[in-house]
């Protein structure tokens, strides 16, 4: 699955994207924390070592040029976690900053998953991708069935109806 963020801007620390996972849960992209921190360049995952791992995750997350990356992200208690241990005023700011994001997501302005907002997507983007799955389809590399399905996928992104309206029978659900 891949999930659609936001951007919010944090002042002084630069922008910050936050997304809902499937329960719902903000996270945030931990890339944007340590730029809009100052941290210098290094690997996320060692800047991040100390934080639980069930307060972070590797998700595909879609860019601002429609494409899919995997990024390192953070649960609120994550960052909690992380900001936590630096103990600075600074820290507490960029928390307060965060707890603004969370209100928001709160009030049901986040972008929701990718299933959510494939309707939404811009119409170029849609139909970029409806082509990529019918040229998937017309590969050769998928059986039969893969092939239908993919192909189902583009029409209904196209058509913004449920895939299974184009779907035959024997492959609803696969």
């Amino acid at each position: 699955m891949a999930y659609v963020v936001k951007d919010y801007e944090m002042g002084v620390h630069g922008r910050l994207r936050a997304g809902r996972d499937e329960l719902g849960d903000p996270f945030f992209i931990g890339i944007d924390v340590i730029k809009g921190y100052g941290i210098p360049d290094s690997k996320v995952t060692r800047v991040f070592k100390d934080v639980p791992e069930e307060f972070k995750s590797l998700r595909r997350i879609f860019t601002e040029k429609g494409s899919c990356s995997s990024m390192l992200t953070l649960a609120y208690r994550g960052l909690s976690c992380f900001f936590g241990r630096i103990g600075t005023v600074e820290a507490e700011s960029y928390m307060a900053k965060v707890d603004e994001i969370v209100d928001e997501i709160g009030k049901g302005k986040m972008p929701e998953t990718e299933a959510a907002s494939v309707g939404r997507l811009e119409p170029e983007v849609r139909l970029m991708t409806a082509e990529l799955l019918s040229s998937l389809a017309d590969s050769g590399l998928y059986n039969q069935v893969q092939a239908t399905v993919f192909r189902a996928k583009a029409v209904s992104i196209l058509t913004e109806e449920p895939e299974a309206k184009y779907l035959p029978p024997n492959t609803e659900g696969k």
